[in-house]
């Protein structure tokens, strides 16, 4: 009897664990499916003020898309090229929370996601500004906790020159990264912003 009832106590307990995995593949589907319909929304919404004439600013759908990604927290040094950003977080729910130096917001953001299991976002300016992300997000990349690392860049008619402050960035991170990419037109951040954070929080995390 001792022996009847440890089985079909096993099988009980089996059905349990498949059914909570059952469970949690399901909402985890359910959340990926909302992710993108808000994503698609986000597009639809950009294209429609396009149709429209309304121009929106690239900070602004930046900002947006975070918002879908579920960010709350941006950990930064706020400088020149990323001035259209904070003016966006005016009228944003995102709360920018301002670091002494760009590598004590990497490691904010950092532990941020060791805590939450969420990627931290963290942002710089370009040039030193980047450079000084980079302890912290390879902090994150050896450490296995989800980061998204946002820098500012140089503009597109400075790049094929020597230009004051600009490095190549994507080379620079390329070690200390899973995955690393430059927008250079507002049709691709939407997927990019996507696609950053689901690189970064998928097994193993790491920082993108």
């Amino acid at each position: 009897d001792s022996r009847a009832r440890q089985a079909r106590l096993a099988q009980v307990t089996l059905v349990h664990l498949v059914y909570l995995v059952y469970l949690a593949c399901l909402v985890s589907w359910l959340k990926e499916i909302n992710r993108m319909n808000q994503i698609n929304k986000t597009n639809q919404i950009n294209q429609t003020n396009q149709m429209e004439g309304i121009a929106m600013k690239g900070s602004d759908l930046l900002l947006r898309c975070l918002e879908n990604e579920g960010v709350q927290w941006i950990f930064g040094v706020p400088g020149e090229e990323t001035l259209d950003v904070l003016d966006s977080l005016v009228d944003s729910q995102i709360r920018f929370i301002a670091a002494r130096h760009e590598q004590g917001a990497a490691f904010m953001a950092d532990v941020h996601g060791r805590l939450t299991g969420k990627a931290g976002v963290c942002l710089s300016t370009l040039g030193p500004g980047a450079t000084n992300l980079l302890t912290g997000v390879a902090d994150a990349y050896l450490d296995r906790a989800p980061l998204v690392a946002i820098t500012g860049q140089a503009s597109l008619d400075r790049k094929h020159k020597e230009s004051h402050q600009f490095i190549d960035v994507l080379s620079m991170f390329k070690p200390v990264t899973k995955w690393n990419a430059e927008i250079f037109h507002p049709r691709t951040m939407a997927e990019t912003v996507r696609k950053a954070f689901k690189v970064a929080q998928t097994e193993k995390p790491g920082s993108t």
